[in-house]
């Protein structure tokens, strides 16, 4: 399979309710796209559903949608947490999905949906299997008319070829226009141009050769707007426009049009001298400004219901409207005529608003002529045309093709409109485009007046074409740009979607469809502007869009230019943390396709100058996305070569007269640049960085993160015409060897030899400026450059910052391309550092062995470890503080990780953590110095330390990213060793229950400062290792302890509470395998029983309070889990439990002095319960209890031999589980 990319995993998360249509999500060919539910879902019956194509066989339909059947990982029974569907992504396009939550398949209760895009690959056909990534498009825009016959097109296409180009995008290729010629005024959309002199054939034979021996591909434009006035389609189906026949609505701008039409004829013809108005416009004034019309002036143009005096009333609801009895009047024939008048009135009235709203309309449309005069003859940056003259320079442009192009008076047109169906079917609506327009909105269609208001800025060689909503609404259109559609997708390897944002969405998605239907990888750019990312990404994921165009020409200084390429380009910022291969899918923009100068757009050298030509394309060159330019910029051509007006050729390659080769203008620099751009990409410099040296000079900098080579250009961009001084710009001091100077170039044109603004068009061939003084040279010396000096060592010996200096030389229009490796030290710092990751895959490497031997005791002190927990140890040591952040949760490498993985997943390099870690070496000394006081943790602290000093020694943008490899590589081994030590439930569980079960080790700990009564000498194996304190000689059983919850639980008396301790006991100890930890705490919370409870606050046995009547049902609960769960548990009723206290008035009694059997103690109580108990809580008081009143340290508890249920405990305690005692002044508790 083609294109496919290393495999990667994105997980789409899956929320009720929730409409992706509007976000862009893409993936590569190759990659594994993972579905799973939120929480919200994860106990619904969801059905899934996707068109996308499972087999790379497929042949896609969009209405083909396949249910995906779930995955389930987990071995458990019931255990479908973590239940997915998986879509192997097999062949590009977008791709719709839906789910339903009530079993049903249709789409019509669905309840959530999206699109998700895998990227199109271009496939050399040549035989190689290699493929044309994206970022690697280096493409030129020609226009067809201009390379002359087919047999012509190899020698002016080889230009391209020899300036370093892959892929050539060609303007359509068919029959122009007659008379405008413009480049996309279609007349017929199946026939080739007959300028080429050849058949589709022929040229795709062309284009075959040009793939396989160059290497370039070619697209071309596809245009569904509009057409010709003279094409072919409309001549037969004249309902493929937007007529007076299908669209009446529009006869009013028809006849204003024609009257206008008339205004430009008697202004042509000297007919309006006498009103001062003359063919020749010199001042402002002479366009008449808006307020010296009076509204009794304006033209008032009333056609009803667009056909004049043919409008009509329901006479029949008039009638019960207004027709009945008044008592005022007495006979019939007056409630007639009250009648009559009442409805006249409402007539008027409603007249009256039609009125108001034409002459609001009139007064736009004047307002609208008279801008449009003030642009073309007198703006600034308009074409400033000198006379009125017809058809080429009117007064105003005509908003309708009028049958034969025969402009008729309005008057007989307003007869003819009304009367004539056949010229009313001729009649046909301009397309346009209007400014900060909705391009969504459909201008033309009913209820919409942009053609009376004269909104729209109209080309008036082309007719709108009109498509509807669905196939049946125009049949011979649809099925004439299906074939038009075929002839591409058969000759070119891809198309440009002109004016892509006014095709009807329905239309282009079918037709693109077809067109991968022919060639399944068709690549589709578009030129798409909606003016809203999110209608954007709307026509992105119904078409397939792969890619949308952007100008470099909207930057207006180096700033925004800065701005512009960091926008379009597809890298992470410099120091950007790895992404790990199975990650969650995130939203993102779409792909950009950068123009230095597109086909279309103004000429840079008129506009700013021509030292901005390569300096503008090395920035463009250095952005990570596709790139594009337009025949002529190279050739330094210093005008607009027109889509419409121009009629010569391009030039040859050769070096004859009037031929060009590499030696002309910047052809050879271009070739340089996008030889410059293709390589970044192939190896692997993804990452980007744009800097500002000073106002005009630019620092780009393209960085691989695995070799942490950089690619450096210096842009000293030239927005305006440069002068014979230009500001400093200041030394740069770069981290690492120079290893290159890749190349470096300048242009300098003189204006007084050759002036732009004069300069000479050749009438044979498009010529460009030939005096332009230009220098380039490639792979140069440090010390022959004409652009820096290097102002410090720059040997591999030498640790310091290499500083350059910018020459005089280095003027506006300069650039020069820096090759940067990192310094032998840290070059081996870093091959020490990934030697270090590769123990984590291997199970016999130093780390792995060091983590096999920690226990699930060590593992929380690893991960976990509270404030409070880390404090009672007594070693100086508390959680970690980060600077602008706060405190960490957790002492352990968790509440590093939780941070982490936010800063990966959204790239938030700017996180107070990633500022820490670039500041000091302070989080890595904590991690590893804390670990190494603790005997049990020492070995696996040492190898923090040791991995920790090579990564010391990086440069300090480097830290946080090796930082977090090593963090979260070692944090998954030891949470995979954490599941290996517990029960087979757990470890062939679903990622949710083994995250549950992650809790049994945070939880659970040795806490000096909250340790467990001593449990009896005489207790049989396994026992608790034993310690002696070396300075009370105490004897201390090192048994973990249940926190009852973070983080105020964590320590003290606070942290043992047996009705917390016993409900969880069997999930956190039993289900997970941790039988010994299980059987120690009910032994020992056992050894404290009296008045036939156990103490809810242990608090070491010697100070607990027996305050909970239903804790030690819980504790009974826990041992009859014990005994059905663990194996052979039933033998804990004969473990011996050393009672503190064997009588209810006894004070504290030596450890093993007072032993029982576990089943006596039980025994004990249940006596008890049925016997009643009562009595007072030793100590009774405020100093023991300050929240509670004096009646609630009084408990009389027993059972209710009727229910068998436990009763006891009054309002003023907390004796339940819900541990909450009277303390509301409304309740008087």
């Amino acid at each position: 399979m083609g294109g496919v990319h290393d495999e990667q995993v994105r997980i789409l998360i899956l929320n009720e309710n929730e409409d992706n249509n509007e976000k862009l999500f893409r993936l590569k060919t190759g990659w594994t796209l993972q579905i799973v539910l939120s929480a919200g879902l994860s106990s619904r019956k969801i059905r899934i559903f996707t068109n996308a194509c499972l087999n790379e066989n497929d042949q896609f339909q969009r209405n083909n949608y396949q249910e995906l059947k779930w995955i389930y990982p987990s071995n458990t029974k019931y255990d479908d947490s973590n239940r997915y569907v998986s879509i192997l992504c097999c062949q590009s396009g977008s791709f719709h999905y839906y789910f339903t939550i009530d079993g049903t398949t249709s789409k019509d209760n669905l309840n959530g949906q999206g699109y998700f895009q895998v990227e199109s690959y271009l496939l050399w056909p040549d035989g190689s299997g290699e493929v044309l990534e994206q970022d690697c498009i280096t493409c030129q825009s020609v226009l067809s008319k201009s390379l002359g016959p087919l047999s012509e097109w190899i020698s002016r296409l080889e230009v391209t070829h020899h300036s370093g180009y892959n892929m050539i995008h060609f303007t359509p290729v068919q029959i122009l226009n007659c008379i405008s010629n413009s480049s996309y005024s279609i007349s017929d959309h199946h026939k080739l141009n007959p300028l080429f002199q050849g058949t589709y054939e022929e040229l795709k034979l062309l284009i075959d050769n040009m793939a396989k021996q160059w290497r370039i591909l070619s697209i071309t434009d596809l245009v569904y707007n509009h057409a010709a006035n003279d094409c072919e389609l409309l001549k037969q189906h004249p309902e493929a426009a937007y007529n007076l026949i299908n669209s009446p609505h529009l006869k009013p701008a028809v006849l204003l049009d024609s009257i206008l039409m008339q205004f430009n004829c008697d202004a042509n013809e000297g007919k309006l001298l006498s009103k001062e108005f003359s063919r020749k416009l010199t001042l402002l004034n002479d366009c008449p400004d808006k307020s010296s019309y009076d509204n009794d002036n304006l033209i008032e143009i009333n056609h009803g219901q667009y056909q004049r005096m043919k409008s009509f009333i329901d006479l029949d609801l008039a009638e019960k409207i207004y027709f009945y009895k008044r008592e005022y009047l007495s006979t019939k024939q007056e409630w007639i005529n009250e009648a009559c008048n009442q409805l006249r009135n409402r007539l008027n009235y409603l007249n009256t608003i039609v009125c108001q709203k034409l002459n609001e309309n009139l007064t736009r449309a004047i307002d609208n002529c008279i801008a449009s005069c003030r642009y073309h003859f007198f703006s600034y940056d308009g074409p400033k045309y000198k006379i009125l003259s017809l058809p080429s320079t009117p007064f105003v442009g005509n908003y309708f093709y009028y049958p034969n192009e025969e402009f008729k008076h309005p008057d007989e047109i307003n007869h003819l409109i009304e009367n004539d169906l056949h010229y009313q079917s001729f009649v046909m609506a301009h397309n346009g485009w209007i400014i900060n327009d909705d391009p969504l909105r459909n201008f033309a269609d009913e209820g919409q007046e942009s053609y009376l208001r004269r909104d729209i800025l109209q080309w008036s060689d082309l007719i709108k074409l009109r498509f509807g909503t669905k196939y049946e609404d125009c049949p011979s259109l649809y099925n004439y740009m299906k074939e038009y559609t075929r002839l591409i997708a058969t000759t070119f390897h891809g198309c440009r979607l002109d004016n892509c944002h006014s095709t009807p969405l329905w239309f282009a998605q079918e037709m693109m469809d077809y067109a991968r239907e022919i060639n399944p990888n068709f690549y589709i750019n578009a030129e798409l502007s909606t003016g809203n990312i999110k209608s954007d990404v709307r026509f992105i994921n119904r078409i397939g869009i792969n890619s949308i165009l952007k100008e470099s020409h909207r930057a207006f200084d180096p700033y925004e230019l800065g701005q512009m390429i960091s926008l379009v380009s597809e890298s992470d910022p410099i120091g950007s943390f790895n992404k790990s291969r199975i990650c969650k899918l995130l939203q993102t923009k779409p792909y950009a396709w950068f123009y230095d100068q597109t086909h279309d757009n103004p000429c840079q050298i008129e506009r700013r100058s021509v030292e901005d030509s390569i300096t503008r394309s090395a920035c463009v060159a250095m952005a990570n996305c596709s790139t594009g330019s337009n025949r002529g910029y190279d050739e330094l051509i210093p005008h607009h070569i027109d889509v419409v007006h121009e009629t010569r050729f391009y030039s040859k390659w050769g070096y004859q007269n009037k031929q060009i080769n590499e030696k002309t203008a910047i052809i050879s620099i271009k070739k340089s640049l996008n030889k410059l751009h293709m390589d970044l990409f192939q190896q692997g410099f993804t990452q980007l960085m744009v800097d500002q040296l000073s106002t005009s000079a630019l620092l780009i900098n393209r960085h691989n993160p695995e070799t942490h080579k950089s690619v450096l250009l210096i842009s000293h961009t030239s927005f305006f015409q440069p002068s014979g001084k230009w500001e400093y710009i200041n030394s740069l001091s770069i981290e690492g060897v120079i290893d290159d100077i890749i190349l470096e170039a300048s242009i300098n044109h003189p204006q007084e030899r050759e002036p732009v603004r004069n300069f000479q068009r050749s009438k044979e061939y498009i010529n460009g400026l030939e005096q332009t003084k230009i220098y380039f040279r490639e792979n140069v010396l440090i010390e022959q450059s004409r652009c820096i000096r290097l102002k410090s060592p720059n040997s591999p010996d030498y640790i310091g910052f290499r500083t350059i200096e910018f020459t005089n030389e280095f003027r506006p229009g300069s650039i020069i391309a820096l090759q940067i490796s990192v310094l032998p030290q840290i070059r081996q710092s870093i091959i020490n550092i990934k030697q270090m990751i590769k123990q984590f895959s291997n199970s016999t490497s130093q780390f792995n062995k060091i983590v096999k031997n920690l226990t699930l005791i060590d593992l929380e002190r690893v991960l976990y470890r509270t404030s409070a927990e880390e404090q009672s140890d007594g070693k100086s040591f508390d959680v970690y503080i980060i600077p602008d952040y706060g405190k960490l949760n957790y002492c352990g490498l968790q509440a590093i990780i939780t941070i982490l993985d936010q800063i990966r997943l959204f790239n938030q390099l700017k996180h107070p953590l990633v500022l820490n870690l670039k500041q000091g070496n302070w989080l890595m000394n904590y991690i590893s110095n804390r670990l190494k006081i603790y005997s049990n943790t020492k070995q696996l602290g040492e190898w923090y330390d040791n991995v920790f000093r090579y990564i010391n020694s990086l440069s300090r943008l480097m830290i946080p990213i090796y930082f977090d490899l090593i963090i979260r590589n070692s944090y998954e081994l030891l949470l995979e060793h954490g599941s290996s030590l517990m029960s087979s439930f757990i470890r062939q569980s679903s990622i949710f229950i083994r995250s549950l079960a992650q809790t049994s080790i945070q939880l659970i700990s040795i806490v000096p400062n909250s340790r467990l009564p001593l449990l009896s000498p005489n207790l049989c194996e396994p026992r608790p290792f034993e310690e002696k304190n070396e300075q009370t000689f105490e004897i201390i059983q090192q048994i973990p302890s249940l926190a009852t919850g973070f983080p105020y639980f964590a320590s003290d008396i606070w942290r043992n509470s047996s009705r917390n301790t016993f409900t969880s006991l069997r999930g956190l100890l039993l289900l997970t395998g941790r039988y010994e930890e299980a059987r120690y705490l009910i032994l020992s919370y056992g050894g404290c029983l009296r008045h036939g409870l156990i103490p809810n606050l242990l608090a070491d046995g010697k100070i607990s309070r027996y305050n909970s009547r239903d804790s030690v049902w819980w504790w009974l609960y826990s041992v009859s889990n014990y005994t059905n769960i663990v194996p052979d548990g039933y033998k804990i009723l004969s473990d011996k439990v050393s009672r503190l206290y064997p009588t209810h008035d006894s004070p504290i009694q030596p450890v093993g002095s007072h032993d029982q059997f576990l089943y006596d103690v039980i025994h004990e109580v249940l006596r008890c319960h049925l016997q009643l108990l009562s009595f007072r809580e030793r100590g009774a008081g405020h100093s023991l209890d300050s929240n509670m009143n004096d009646e609630g340290f009084n408990n009389q508890i027993g059972v209710d031999s009727k229910t068998g249920f436990v009763f006891g405990g009054n309002r003023w305690n907390c004796g339940t589980w819900m541990d909450k005692m009277g303390s509301s002044e409304k309740a008087s508790n």
